[in-house]
């Protein structure tokens, strides 16, 4: 991988786990799983490297724990995971596990 060679592909179109519509962002946490924010289904998917759904969270909304547009994901040094939302102009933090923690700068992105 480091040649930059193709490794693998998952996923498709759709709804059910291991599908996305409209993938905005993705990162990698230090035990591997890939986390995707799942634009168009107001969700983040959490991916173990075969590209099998291990979890999801969040849903339509604009109240603690949903979402609305995911656009970005990243997991900091806590092992949070911080997720930007392009229509509810947020970050929502959420642990590592999916739970909802809190929204910082709410309305102001």
């Amino acid at each position: 991988a480091e040649e930059g060679r193709y490794l693998t592909q998952f996923g498709a179109h759709g709804s059910a786990d291991g599908q996305f519509n409209c993938h905005r962002g993705v990162c990698t946490d230090a035990e591997g799983r890939i986390y995707v924010a799942d634009f168009d289904n107001h969700r983040i998917q959490v991916l173990d490297g075969e590209g099998r759904c291990l979890f999801k969270f969040g849903s339509f909304g604009g109240g603690d724990g949903q979402l609305d547009y995911p656009i970005g994901v990243r997991v900091n040094s806590e092992g949070h995971v911080v997720v930007a939302e392009w229509a509810n102009r947020r970050l929502s933090v959420f642990d590592g596990a999916g739970r909802f923690l809190r929204h910082l700068g709410k309305g102001l992105l």
